[in-house]
């Protein structure tokens, strides 16, 4: 048996809200002997009801009172409707004899009473119940945003912790002794722009900086060229926005004299068919700061 599927069901509510059939609570009192887990669901909503009616007591809505009330009045209309005259006639000596009879006979009133009773426990039930169902709601709600913010907090402390290692990485590229690094300048008629090259000779990668590139136009990307002696290689592609503010690992540049940028259509190719917008020749220095 799935004990938190019945559990969750609602039936645990109604059964102490006195909302079940007799079979159902034979049922639960069956079960709750068998399964520790579903006494322990009955105690805690007897405690939380309890409780809630301790903090939140307040009177049932006052259409309940008025409709009990018709329907005494209903009762007492219709006894004075079925008695004939020589009743009413025996009902008066009768009150003449004992004057401390009531009006009407103990049955009505029974009846009425029992009524009144029914009415009462069956409208105090609904009242109560569904102030219990708004309470466990708001309390899901209350859990529910708890848990989005939890999520969220580790959303965010996961993206600065990725963030805070990009920056150690960064850091440690640059300051290491095997980086050799070049400044792309804007050629003559492309917009003003520049771009950084960090060249790591000792596992031969490059990486850029292009913070300082302007945004490409729609289905366009720079691309990175390396050129050693006379031949100009394809060193990869890179990417703008919030990416172009960090640096970028491209491929294996094994050796380098020049590195230039040009605007190529999205995905690169392996021969430059586009415009160049900076170039930077390497110094003679191992690396530049």
């Amino acid at each position: 048996m799935d004990i938190q599927a019945y559990i969750s069901s609602g039936i645990i509510e109604n059964y102490v809200l006195g909302a079940t059939t007799p079979e159902e609570n034979a049922e639960i009192e069956r079960l709750a002997q068998e399964y520790p887990e579903i006494q322990q669901e009955i105690e805690a909503n007897k405690h939380a009801l309890l409780a809630y009616v301790l903090d939140f007591a307040e009177e049932p809505p006052a259409d309940i009172r008025d409709k009990v009330l018709s329907k005494l009045d209903q009762l007492a209309d219709e006894e004075e409707t079925d008695d004939d005259n020589f009743a009413i006639e025996k009902e008066i000596a009768n009150i003449q004899e004992a004057p401390s009879r009531q009006l009407f006979p103990f049955k009505t009133y029974m009846v009425a009473a029992s009524f009144v009773l029914l009415v009462a426990s069956f409208s105090a039930n609904i009242y109560f119940y569904s102030q219990w169902q708004q309470t466990k709601d708001n309390l899901n709600v209350a859990l529910l945003d708890k848990q989005m913010m939890a999520n969220t907090l580790k959303t965010q402390t996961t993206k600065q912790s990725q963030v805070l290692d990009q920056v150690k990485e960064e850091l440690a590229i640059l300051k290491s002794p095997a980086i050799a690094s070049v400044k792309l300048a804007s050629v003559d008629g492309a917009p003003s722009c520049s771009a950084k090259i960090y060249w790591d000779t000792k596992t031969k990668y490059v990486y850029i900086d292009a913070s300082k590139l302007p945004e490409p136009p729609k289905n366009k990307q720079y691309q990175l060229w390396y050129i050693d002696g006379k031949n100009t290689v394809d060193a990869g592609v890179f990417d703008m926005g919030k990416k172009s503010g960090h640096l970028q690992k491209l491929k294996l540049v094994p050796n380098a004299q020049a590195f230039a940028v040009t605007l190529e259509k999205m995905g690169g190719v392996p021969k430059s068919e586009g415009d160049l917008y900076a170039l930077g020749k390497m110094e003679n220095e191992t690396r530049e700061n």
